[in-house]
């Protein structure tokens, strides 16, 4: 029987690089580079004509081919909150689909319209002001209407969107993350040579900020330096205002941005523990890449961190520093403990791969359609 070719038309989001750090960067790379390696399935770029936009031949979506739009970004993100125009179905008329990997909101036309949410951050947080968060619905609420299909990373970010926008069980699909193959090359040495690097650290990867817990990590890094613990912690990403104007103990390494996924799994991979403190996720992918290398992972015990990681990590509340300090010991010192939880670590992290999520993607579109 001969297999419809699918024509897909993806809103290419101004953020990705070839140097991510950010789940949301590395999941929409992933699934569009994975649709357009996979045999028939036509891919094509929209991208704006935007000044010091990213050029996507930077990325591993080198090659793909461009349907420019002709707009500057902002004035067309403006005119679709506005008056929901133009749709994009002028520029990809052929397309059977217009997919964005992101919470975006664009008129599709006629075209079937897919999007994934990563998380609700935005209306979960405390505090969020009632301004912030009308925009967000402004924004997410027609989207989620107008969508054929919801992909979220998440059972747990699925139950939230549907506790802010309603029923929409019929639409949602959860397809997951994953971790590059870069991390499972590398975990056969990962667990052996978990106590070689020299001066022993710990690794972070997603940065100081609120949601990831910067002020957790600040505090466990002035514990250890306190105690004149040997250990470094090591931080990749971001650093918000706060984290900013705290005071830094000396040893806190701070790397702004990650480099290759070779480059990443190779710090990961040296670590005595990966540290994920987030006080919210609506995955962890760096659970996942941490399991993969066969890195113990210690995280902040919250429903995402509960569903990726389960009994294959330490998991803590972020907040109880006497905890996490046990946890700590126990990956350093129990070594029978610590290759118990990496052996189930790394069969976990074997359900999350990239060539499996993008699977997922694929076959609800090739359902719905």
């Amino acid at each position: 029987m001969r297999i419809h070719r699918l024509r897909i038309a993806a809103w290419f989001a101004t953020s990705l690089t070839d140097r991510y750090v950010t789940g949301v960067g590395k999941h929409a790379v992933e699934m569009i580079s994975g649709l357009a390696r996979t045999d028939g399935v036509t891919v094509e770029l929209l991208v704006t004509s935007s000044k010091g936009a990213i050029d996507p031949s930077a990325t591993r979506l080198k090659g793909l081919p461009l349907l420019s739009l002709a707009m500057p970004r902002r004035l067309l993100e403006l005119t679709w909150w506005l008056l929901r125009w133009p749709r994009l179905q002028r520029w990809a008329p052929q397309a059977d689909w217009l997919y964005c990997p992101r919470e975006l909101w664009l008129p599709p036309g006629r075209s079937r319209y897919a999007l994934t949410v990563h998380d609700l951050w935005s209306l979960d947080r405390p505090g969020v002001r009632w301004r912030d968060r009308w925009r967000v619905r402004r924004v997410l609420r027609p989207a989620l209407r107008r969508a054929d299909l919801v992909f979220t990373v998440s059972e747990f970010t699925a139950e939230r969107l549907q506790a802010h926008f309603g029923p929409l069980a019929h639409k949602i699909r959860v397809i997951g993350n994953g971790a590059a193959r870069a991390y499972f090359e590398r975990a056969a040495q990962a667990v052996s040579d978990v106590s070689a690097a020299e001066p022993p650290y710990l690794v972070s990867v997603g940065g100081l900020t609120e949601k990831k817990g910067g002020d957790r990590l600040l505090a466990l890094a002035w514990r250890l330096y306190r105690r004149h613990s040997p250990l470094r912690l090591i931080v990749v990403g971001p650093v918000d205002a706060s984290s900013q104007a705290a005071r830094w103990p000396p040893n806190l390494e701070h790397i702004p941005r990650g480099g290759s996924d070779s480059e990443l799994a190779e710090l990961v991979r040296g670590a005595r523990a990966a540290l994920s403190l987030s006080r919210y996720e609506g995955f962890g992918i760096t659970l996942v890449e941490a399991m993969a290398v066969g890195t113990p992972v210690i995280a902040s015990d919250i429903p995402a961190h509960r569903e990726v990681a389960g009994d294959a990590s330490w998991l803590v509340d972020g907040d109880d520093s006497e905890a996490l300090d046990v946890a700590l010991a126990e990956v350093i010192d129990r070594r029978a403990s610590r290759e118990e939880r990496c052996a189930r670590a790394g069969a976990r992290a074997a359900e999350y791969t990239w060539e499996k999520a993008v699977a997922r993607l694929l076959s609800a579109l090739r359902e719905c359609a």
